[in-house]
């Protein structure tokens, strides 16, 4: 076998046969070559599959961290009631909502106004007034806005005061608060300096030097590039950056919708209310007083709070105080003429009325002026009854108001 054997192996048959042989075993080899590299290539690919995976879900844990933050942030804002309601009747859109943003500091228990800001409501850009602290409050009793919340001592609670404070000292119709517990804003406030009081006090020809303008006024550049609401839309947001105190009486729709008006793309009209608009005495208790000057206040605000929808109506408008409260027609006489409403006359009413009332001329001016009633309802809390040709005396306006709460 072993001679037939090796016979073969030097036949052409035989050399054939073992080509074929290294051929399959060389096919093999590749095939094991083959199958080790798609081994391989699927064990790799299925690594960056689970990398793919991981960054999906790590994308997705963190976005749900974010977002778990913020609602952590906004659901621990204290939310509480302006009114006595818990939810009054609201006559207006989220958009029209002015809101007024208070920051305070608290020193030994003693509250301190660090900034007032009022955002006047609208559909285009946001118009922000903002109040010196320093000027007192005439309907209060003379009480300095910085130091309200220590000295007010009446029988509504007291931010509701200090609104209606700054709402009759602006002619603003105020809806809502944001009171934020914090000094934050106060970087770039100039402080009452004691020595330049002195010297006020010294010297009368001092008030008229030119530097004394700057004199608890705003810095007007550094407001404009940093301000200070755009501040506090980041503290609210970020968390490094959130104290523990932030107090309103914003529903959580309007807080969003308040907070949504302080886009990138969304423009900002400032107004600065500081010494300009004051009338500046020397008081012996107080050493020095802000007192508004209501003329140069309402001409600094002449068409940046107004209502174009108001104003396209010229609605004439009487207004009539019947109650017994004092100085109710002026107040509504300044807070309806700065957003846009034609006051033609204002003063007491010749009788007393138990609620207040709007009386129109007839039914076609429910359309013809239904953003100034709409204005008018807003200003007065839709506390206010409508009347169509029933007013019993001579008239000039259009519509006439007749006020008691």
């Amino acid at each position: 076998m072993s001679r037939i054997s090796s016979i073969l192996n030097k036949t052409f048959f035989s050399e054939s046969y073992r080509r074929l042989l290294r051929r399959s075993r060389g096919s093999q080899v590749i095939n094991k070559k083959k199958n080790s590299q798609t081994k391989v290539k699927s064990f790799l690919t299925s690594i960056v599959k689970i990398k793919k995976q991981s960054g999906y879900f790590l994308g997705i844990f963190l976005l749900l961290t974010v977002l778990i933050v913020h609602l952590f942030q906004y659901f621990t804002i204290n939310f509480e009631s302006y009114y006595q309601e818990a939810e009054p009747p609201i006559v207006y859109d989220l958009n029209n909502i002015n809101t007024v943003v208070y920051t305070i500091s608290e020193i030994d228990s003693y509250k301190y106004i660090n900034s007032i800001n009022v955002v006047v409501g609208g559909n285009d850009a946001v118009r922000l007034v903002e109040v010196s602290p320093y000027f007192m409050s005439e309907r209060f009793n003379d009480i300095s806005l910085r130091t309200f919340l220590n000295e007010y001592s009446g029988d509504e609670p007291a931010l509701m005061a200090l609104n209606s404070a700054v709402s009759s000292l602006l002619g603003v119709r105020i809806d809502r608060y944001l009171l934020i517990n914090s000094s934050v804003f106060d970087k770039n406030y100039l402080k009452i300096d004691r020595n330049l009081l002195n010297k006020i006090k010294s010297n009368e020809d001092f008030l008229t030097q030119e530097y004394t303008e700057d004199y608890a006024k705003f810095n007007e550049a550094l407001f404009y590039k940093n301000s200070r609401l755009i501040q506090m839309y980041n503290l609210l947001w970020n968390k490094s950056k959130l104290y523990p105190y932030i107090k309103t009486d914003m529903n959580r729709p309007e807080l969003i919708q308040f907070l949504s008006n302080f886009r990138v793309d969304k423009q900002i009209n400032y107004k600065v209310l500081g010494v300009e608009q004051a009338i500046i005495q020397e008081s012996a208790e107080k050493a020095l007083e802000f007192l508004p000057n209501y003329l140069i206040i309402d001409e600094s605000l002449l068409g940046f709070v107004d209502d174009l929808d108001v104003v396209a109506e010229q609605a004439e408008l009487e207004i009539y105080n019947a109650s017994d409260q004092r100085g109710l027609a002026s107040l509504y006489n300044r807070e309806l003429q700065n957003i846009g409403m034609n006051v033609v006359k204002y003063g007491n009413y010749f009788e007393n009325e138990k609620e207040s009332v709007l009386h129109l001329g007839g039914e076609e001016d429910l359309v013809r002026f239904k953003n100034s009633i709409k204005a008018i309802k807003q200003s007065l809390r839709d506390k206010i009854r409508i009347e169509i040709d029933k007013y019993p005396y001579n008239k000039t306006g259009d519509l006439v108001l007749v006020l008691n709460f």
